[in-house]
């Protein structure tokens, strides 16, 4: 027999209805002894730790067992399952590419939510706001029932807004203290009450004396929010994914900005919330190209005088400026506090920042041609454009690519819909010294490779969890994943090199075929590995037959990928060569992509990316007519050419943009 939901039994949950609902419970069981009885609860139910062990002794000790969150490779597996039964792996895909949603599936209750949701998603546009707005009315709509004040007329849209708002209140409390928690009590206590917050009740209720504790348990369980310590006589509480908090804040800020005095009220969250970019990514979408909005957040921004102690205020409204559409080019910032502005990606080509602070602020990937920094102190600023990248390969998701770095740094590139490039970097929990290639092994489960060293990793929680890490004989030139299976490059100082495939699950060796071209780049197949070496493009197939075509092109190859019968060679001086694999000795089409030496190309649906040293990035494909074409570059170094840094502070930054051509 199972009785569902202990902490379900009556709407109202202040203590004396609590103590009540147990007395109803333990008398029931005691009536059904000799019977397996399995009761559910949420943790924390009991308003004590001496009322727990008080119910546990009437009961003579049951068993009790918690139930963990499903494992995120489950869930992950559960839902690739689910989406293919529907065909629905296309919407799947989509939702990987956005902020963790599928850490909220940890939930088992989002787990659902997302499966009931997906069929529902528009085929041609959805992002992270609808995703979640449909998690949090879907969740709050559920429990509406349980959350009413059986003795108040409110609506339940009222309700729901309240209780919205109350999330906001909490989201900015946790996030300004960093404590990563609320005590819940404390907190409402100190805000007026919890039944004048969710019920706008101006009295106590005269009958339930308990009404303050009853909203508050009633949020504490109810809404989006989960219990955490092992502190039973405290409420603390956290949002129950770390995305959530970042939603409710963004809320918060749009909120304010809609308020009657929009100026006053974000002035007042600015100076209490860090903006992050995750924020900022909430916000964005919230938001929108908004005049209005930015026009209170340029006022913000010009408000955050040198000198005054605006403390946050200055760098998070012009981080929301941005955000919201407006305009940074161009115009004058000057002697503004400015530290800790996210400014990524921003063009600020032409702008005044004179004797401005900008501090600790992210610049990186942003357009500082002509900029006047003379006097400003950018002392901490991230300008960081990466070093070259030496490998790419296709991400799960469509149209999204791993990238590694020379410098042992792990990428994620996104192709978005206003055809730009969105980077993002994976930490992961080791620097290789050498590193050559990465792979996807499978979803969330990366291979790093570096010349002897093997870096497995787990990236499904948005940071990195080593599962594997080992070393192999020197002897191996190289190593990559394909269908499943891993192809290793032996070449020994003293005989023959020697190329096979491995079945990953199996350890089998599919084939193994003789090498005797020493050097050069290689692409592997299932049935085959592909070597550009010198004046050669060698195919040496699995049945040790081999096909050989000369190269007319004058400058080496730097890295080579086959997909399907395409093959796509990165040059020496910066060109891409496209060639038939049907057809190696000639070229169907060769295009200028790099200024410098290619140093990585992959290829994806169709769809071509590559790299070069000058720390460039290309993205070529066939276009209507079928003939490939450059469809956009991006420049991946400091762009700060004829910027005037006269007085900067910050000495490695003065010294990045004078290296850059900037003007002393």
């Amino acid at each position: 027999m199972i009785l569902d939901g202990l902490d379900e039994m009556s709407v109202r949950q202040d203590p004396a209805t609590i103590r009540d609902n147990l007395n109803k419970v333990a008398s029931l069981l005691e009536l059904l002894e000799g019977f397996p009885v399995l009761v559910t609860s949420r943790p924390h139910f009991f308003a004590s730790s001496a009322e727990r062990e008080l119910f546990y002794d009437r009961l003579r000790r049951p068993h009790v067992f918690r139930m963990g969150q499903p494992d995120r490779r489950v869930t992950v597996d559960h839902l690739r399952a689910y989406a293919d039964s529907l065909n629905l792996g296309q919407k799947l895909n989509k939702i990987k590419e956005l902020y963790d949603p599928i850490g909220l599936a940890g939930k088992v209750l989002f787990l659902e939510m997302i499966k009931k949701t997906l069929p529902e998603l528009p085929e041609d546009h959805f992002d992270e706001l609808i995703l979640y707005n449909t998690y949090v009315q879907g969740s709050l709509t559920r429990k509406k029932e349980l959350l009413r004040d059986p003795a108040s007329a409110m609506q339940d849209s009222d309700l729901i807004a309240n209780l919205e708002k109350l999330l906001e209140m909490i989201a900015i409390r946790i996030h300004e203290s960093g404590e990563g928690n609320v005590d819940l009590q404390e907190f409402v206590g100190s805000s007026g009450g919890a039944a004048r917050i969710l019920w706008h009740a101006s009295r106590l209720d005269s009958i339930h004396q308990d009404s303050d504790a009853d909203a508050s348990a009633r949020i504490g369980s109810r809404s989006l929010l989960r219990r955490v310590g092992s502190d039973d006589d405290r409420w603390l509480v956290d949002f129950f994914h770390r995305s959530m908090k970042e939603y409710f804040i963004a809320k918060a800020l749009h909120r304010a900005l809609r308020s009657a005095d929009p100026f006053a009220e974000t002035r007042r969250l600015l100076l209490q919330v860090p903006v992050q970019p995750e924020i900022l990514g909430f916000f964005r979408l919230l938001v929108g190209h908004n005049q209005d909005a930015a026009t209170v957040l340029a006022s913000l921004t010009h408000s955050a005088r040198v000198g005054f102690g605006h403390g946050l205020l200055g760098g998070g409204a012009i981080s929301l400026y941005h955000a919201a559409g407006g305009q940074l080019a161009g115009l004058e910032w000057r002697s503004l506090q400015l530290d800790g502005a996210v400014l990524v990606g921003a063009d600020l080509s032409g702008c005044d920042f004179q004797g401005s602070t900008l501090r600790g602020a992210d610049l990186s990937s942003t357009d500082l041609t002509g900029a006047d920094f003379r006097s400003a102190d950018l002392t901490g600023a991230n300008l960081d454009v990466g070093s070259s990248v030496i490998s790419l390969a296709p991400d799960a998701s469509p149209r999204a690519f791993f990238s590694l770095t020379k410098d042992c740094k792990l990428g994620r590139i996104s192709f978005q819909a206003d055809g730009s490039l969105k980077f993002s970097i994976i930490q992961l929990p080791r620097t290789l010294r050498w590193p050559d290639n990465v792979h996807l092994l499978k979803e969330d489960l990366v291979l790093v490779t570096a010349h002897s060293e093997f870096l497995i990793v787990d990236i499904s929680e948005g940071t990195t969890t080593e599962i594997a890490y080992f070393r192999v004989l020197s002897e191996l030139r190289s190593a990559a994943v394909v269908d499943q299976a891993l192809g290793l490059l032996n070449e020994p100082e003293y005989g023959d090199s020697e190329a096979l495939l491995i079945d990953i699950a199996t350890s089998e060796v599919r084939w193994r075929v003789p090498v005797r071209v020493r050097g050069g780049v290689c692409s592997w197949l299932t049935n085959g590995i592909l070597i550009a070496a010198e004046e050669l493009l060698l195919l040496l197939r699995d049945d040790r037959s081999g096909t050989m075509g000369p190269r007319d092109h004058e400058a080496p190859a730097t890295a080579v990928c086959v997909h399907e019968d395409q093959v796509i060679l990165a040059t020496d001086d910066g060109r891409e060569t496209w060639l038939s694999l049907n057809s190696l000795g000639k070229p169907e089409c060769t295009l200028a992509v790099h200024s410098g030496a290619g140093t990585a190309v992959t290829v994806a649906d169709g769809t071509v990316l590559s790299s070069g040293v000058d720390g460039s990035l290309a993205v070529t494909a066939r276009d209507t007519n079928g003939s490939p074409t450059v469809v956009t570059r991006v420049e991946r170094r400091l762009l700060c050419t004829g910027a005037r840094v006269e007085g900067m502070q910050g000495e490695r930054e003065f010294d990045l943009f004078v290296a850059n051509g900037a003007d002393r």
